[in-house]
């Protein structure tokens, strides 16, 4: 599950630039050993929801080492064994979610080396004191490739995976000193720890901090907000020094209604991203706010900047049985900055606690909730995404994404479809050294169904495709996967279930190997 509590950033224009540079391991273990004291100080009057679950899989496959294609593919028998907890916690003071777990795979007949892989998302937020200093907090684990083009194989963790660890600690300052007045004072900071499995990963680890200041009076009907930010990113390993970014802004809001208002922007930038007299620049702009009930939502802004135009659209829209979730964007990023950006939400979790918030407005109920739909009617827990590739670079990255779950009496829809253009930005210090990893466009989009066959038998059907294209200036370089994946479930008691299924995985690209992979498997989950 992807953390609900990241959120933008916000703090003194200058903290934590001079930051140390601990690793994200260390960081990690800071970070959670904090947050274990202030829950263990407060765990007396605060309410817990905790759920572990264990899967244990056999597949049999016809090419076991489908992830690496200069590999020829081989037949082989593969044991999985997946635990993991989830939790929630909802107090007045503390609000705590994530999930941790691991998953260790044993090959049969050794065609690959066995392989023990963590993987975990933890988020809390803590009220210091109470309505006026907060500390947000993070910590993610993933699996990933660094390369667009390779294959995305289902199942298995991948064999020549990149680890990534990200921890981000955000305390701030915030307050109404008045019903129409607020202020904002925020400062996020975010450490990246990438290894393989021969060690850590040259130049892709680092260090960022956004930290942004704003006061703003409510537009009612006029407002007006003032704001200052600074962006700081280092990345280990390299001798570029600090990049940054320093804007200032002014907005000036008008509410039509207590619905809608719109608004002007306007600002002055400066950063050392680019060369020559780019480096500065003009700010101006318009947004928009319409929120015409509370379970619609529709909000963004457009922006001339040093790099062209940038924007922001959210838009979300939920029912009873029904959950939508878009995201536009285009701005300049960097890896490191993945923990500050909230997409849509572009899991099947997420998308059912949306569809849920009204009928139970209860966070660890709902949770809960969520959960036993999941396992009833063996929905995956999370749809396709575009990969987040880690480089030591800024890059001008554009978005789009949309997710929607339709719930029905018997049977359920997920659908998710995204695209992301990532390129070097114009007249930058690194337009020299793009290559096709740096420069291309992810396209891609999932579907699962699944029906109730029978009070305790479900049927899920699951298709995902993507496809990455490098820009044309930069190569002729592309690749394309598609995955379908078929099972059947079981309600064996009232916290066991099983299944068998079967999936197949079709991999073409002008950069590696052509790959296939047919396989069935078999498992069983158990809910603690």
């Amino acid at each position: 599950m992807r953390s609900a509590l990241v959120t933008r950033s916000l703090a003194s224009p200058r903290a934590g630039v001079n930051a140390p540079r601990p690793g994200a391991r260390a960081c990690t273990g800071t970070l959670l050993g904090a947050l274990l004291i202030a829950v263990f100080n407060q765990a007396q009057a605060q309410r817990w929801s905790i759920e572990a679950n264990v899967t244990t899989q056999a597949t049999i496959t016809d090419n076991s080492a489908f992830e690496e294609s200069r590999i020829e593919g081989q037949s082989d028998a593969v044991l999985t064994v997946s635990p993991s907890v989830t939790f929630r916690r909802e107090g007045a003071r503390l609000r705590a979610a994530g999930t941790v777990g691991l998953s260790a795979a044993h090959y049969v007949d050794g065609t690959q080396a066995g392989r023990l892989v963590p993987a975990g998302n933890v988020g809390a937020t803590l009220e210091a004191i109470e309505r006026s200093f907060f500390v947000d907090a993070a910590a993610v684990v993933t699996q990933t490739r660094n390369n667009p083009f390779a294959p995305r194989a289902e199942g298995v963790p991948a064999i020549d995976r990149l680890q990534t660890a990200q921890a981000r600690i955000s305390p701030y300052l915030q307050g109404n000193p008045s019903p129409n007045l607020r202020y904002l004072v925020r400062s996020d900071n975010s450490w990246t720890d990438s290894r393989t499995k021969d060690g850590p990963a040259f130049g892709l680890s680092g260090y960022v901090g956004r930290h942004i200041a704003e006061i703003e009076r409510l537009p009612r009907p006029l407002g007006v907000a003032l704001q200052v930010e600074r962006t700081a990113t280092r990345f280990t390993d390299t001798s570029q020094g600090t990049l940054t970014l320093d804007a200032a802004r002014a907005r000036i809001d008008y509410a039509f209604a207590a619905e809608l208002s719109a608004g002007l922007r306007a600002g002055y930038e400066r950063n050392n991203y680019v060369l020559g007299d780019g480096r500065d620049g003009s700010i101006y702009g318009a947004e928009l706010a319409w929120r015409p009930t509370e379970r619609t939502d529709f909000n963004g802004f457009w922006e001339h900047r040093f790099f062209g135009s940038g924007w922001r659209l959210n838009a979300s829209h939920r029912r009873p049985r029904f959950a939508l979730s878009a995201l536009l964007s285009r701005d300049v990023g960097s890896a490191p900055q993945s923990l500050f950006t909230l997409t849509p939400t572009d899991n099947v979790a997420g998308l059912l606690d949306a569809a849920f918030t009204t009928r139970i407005p209860d966070p660890a109920e709902r949770a809960r909730v969520v959960q036993e739909v999941i396992s009833r009617q063996g929905l995956p827990t999370s749809l396709g995404a575009p990969l987040n590739v880690y480089t030591q670079r800024i890059s001008l990255i554009t978005s789009r994404s949309a997710s929607v779950v339709l719930l029905g009496a018997r049977s359920s829809v997920a659908f998710t479809g995204f695209y992301l253009r990532t390129e070097d930005l114009p007249d930058s210090i690194f337009g020299l050294l793009g290559t096709a990893v740096e420069n291309n466009t992810q396209r891609g989009a999932t579907v699962t169904y699944s029906h109730q066959l029978a009070p305790l038998v479900s049927l899920n059907a699951t298709y995902g495709y993507t496809r990455t294209r490098a820009l044309r200036a930069i190569a002729p370089d592309f690749s394309d996967q598609h995955t379908v994946r078929v099972q059947t479930q079981h309600q064996l008691g009232p916290r066991t279930s099983g299944f068998v299924g079967a999936r197949y995985q079709v991999f073409n690209s002008s950069t590696a190997e052509d790959a296939r992979e047919k396989a069935a498997f078999a498992g069983l989950t158990h809910r603690f």
